[in-house]
C-alpha cells in the first residue's frame, strides 16, 4: 500500500477550495477545520457515526503564506458534492486572509 496509494479507498468527489481574496493567511480556526473534516465524512460527531476512509482535507497553504484570489488553499475529498460544499463553508470561515504578512513563529521540533 505504501508503494501504491490506489489500493486505498478513493473519494468520489475532489473539490478545490479557492482563496476569496489576495493577501496572506493570517489565521486558521482549527475547530472549524475539524468541523469541515466531519462534514466531508472524515470525522464524526458521535462515536457511532460511520467514517469515510476516502474522505479528508489537504491543506495547500499555511499561516503566513501569500495567496492570490482564486488560488487553491485546500482540497476536499468526499463522497458527494454536497458534503464537499458543506466542508468548504466551514473552511472558508476558518481561514482568515489579511493584507499584511503575520509574524510566524517557528514550529517546535522535538528530538528524542
Amino acid at each position: 500500500i505504501i508503494d501504491d496509494y490506489t489500493l486505498f479507498a478513493q473519494p468520489k468527489e475532489i473539490y478545490t477550495v479557492k482563496a476569496r481574496t489576495s493577501g496572506y493567511i493570517v489565521s486558521m480556526d482549527c475547530a472549524q477545520i475539524g468541523r469541515a473534516a466531519v462534514e466531508s465524512g472524515a470525522g464524526r460527531i458521535r462515536k457511532t457515526d460511520p467514517l469515510d476512509y476516502a474522505a479528508g482535507i489537504i491543506m495547500k497553504k499555511r499561516i503566513g503564506d501569500a495567496v492570490v484570489k482564486d488560488e487553491p488553499i485546500a482540497v476536499i475529498h468526499s463522497a458527494s458534492v454536497e458534503k464537499c460544499r458543506a466542508a468548504e463553508s466551514f473552511l472558508q470561515n476558518a481561514i482568515c486572509i489579511g493584507a499584511e504578512k503575520p509574524a510566524v513563529e517557528k514550529p517546535i521540533l522535538l528530538v528524542t
